[in-house]
């Protein structure tokens, strides 16, 4: 009986070219098509160091697992030569952050997957650990302590000191303004050399536009702090005086006539807001007085007048024609009272309830 030759598991195996059959990749025929499949090459050899007679070396690399098995064992050292003051660790700063516990730490560590069940490191492991772990150096004689964090005490007293030196601030500037705004006044004379006149005219109650006048000559001759007073009280004496003839009683047309010259030569002296002001109510009371009765007329058996408004003035309403019945406001603050054949009285509500007459021939009085 044949004896069948098998390789052993050892030996390596190549398809053949024809069958496709597995056969030994030193045989020279197929054992099962019985073609010839050629001799075989020679493969490459790989030669080691034992191969050529030289000392194999062993190099042991730190798992990763180990590494921190190393560093959780660092790290229990540490909390064991510095242990952490629980009760200031469990205090809540400023910031209402709470900073975790010695047994919140510890237990981390013991929940950790990884690091949970591993044996305790022996002497060489430990002695591995400190040369592949970072640390800083100890100092003889020295013990490392946690740094302090600030405490509530501190953090307000840096807080006092921000608002102190904003306060201090501020009040150097307003100081210091204060002191520029005195320098400026002390550059000023504080000696008049020259009499202001219309001191005495404004005593004396004289013209009050001749005290306006030499009011202004003088403080345009010295600027002087008294001199620009006595100029605002002549100012003040000009319009008094326009508001006591538009407020006259009697009064007449002649009033306003020298209201309105008053408050021309004021403004022509001394161009001011108060004077221009004074200029154009002058003008609105010669706007609002100088129309004309125009007519009046029956109409359902209701006297009715008839007013030309603004006679004589340049003005976009010039000319605008009103009618108006007893107890009708003209103009926004003359009411008629009377309406009688020739004439009609109006009460105006802007001046003391004055009462003013215009008749058919256009005269007001």
């Amino acid at each position: 009986m044949p004896i069948e030759f098998k390789p052993s598991d050892s030996d390596k195996t190549r398809p053949c070219p024809s069958c496709r059959m597995m056969i030994s990749i030193l045989a020279t025929k197929c054992r099962y098509c019985g073609e010839e499949v050629g001799r075989p090459k020679d493969e490459t050899r790989t030669m080691t160091v034992a191969d050529l007679g030289g000392e194999t070396v062993t190099r042991y690399a730190t798992s990763a697992t180990v590494m921190e098995a190393l560093e959780a064992f660092r790290s229990e050292e540490e909390m064991k030569s510095n242990p952490p003051d629980d009760a200031e660790d469990e205090k809540r700063s400023l910031f209402r952050r709470k900073s975790k516990s010695r047994a919140a730490a510890e237990e981390e560590i013991s929940s950790d997957p990884v690091l949970d069940g591993l044996p305790e490191l022996d002497e060489r492991s430990q002695a591995l650990a400190s040369l592949t772990s970072p640390s800083a150096p100890k100092r003889r004689g020295v013990s490392r302590r946690r740094p302090e964090k600030p405490t509530w005490m501190k953090r307000v007293a840096v807080f006092a000191g921000l608002v102190a030196g904003i306060v201090i601030l501020y009040l150097g500037a307003v100081k210091g303004f204060a002191m520029m705004r005195a320098g400026d006044d002390a550059q000023e004379p504080q000696t008049r050399k020259y009499a202001n006149e219309a001191e005495s005219i404004l005593a004396n109650d004289g013209d009050p536009i001749k005290a306006l006048t030499v009011a202004v000559e003088a403080q345009r001759k010295e600027d002087h702090p008294k001199n620009r007073q006595v100029l605002q009280a002549a100012r003040d004496n000009v319009i008094a005086a326009v508001q006591a003839h538009l407020n006259a009683t009697p009064w007449s047309l002649k009033d306003l006539s020298t209201a309105s010259g008053l408050a021309t030569q004021a403004l022509d002296i001394n161009p001011h807001d108060d004077t221009r002001a004074l200029k154009e109510e002058v003008d609105r009371e010669y706007f609002d007085y100088y129309m004309v009765l125009d007519a009046i007329s029956k109409e359902e058996g209701e006297s009715i007048a008839t007013f030309r408004l603004n006679q004589g003035v340049v003005s976009d309403e010039a000319g605008a024609t009103v009618k108006a019945k007893v107890g009708d406001v003209v103009q926004e603050r003359f009411e008629v009272a009377k309406i009688a054949s020739n004439y009609v009285r109006v009460l105006d509500k802007k001046r003391n309830s004055r009462m003013v007459t215009y008749d058919l021939s256009g005269n007001i009085r």
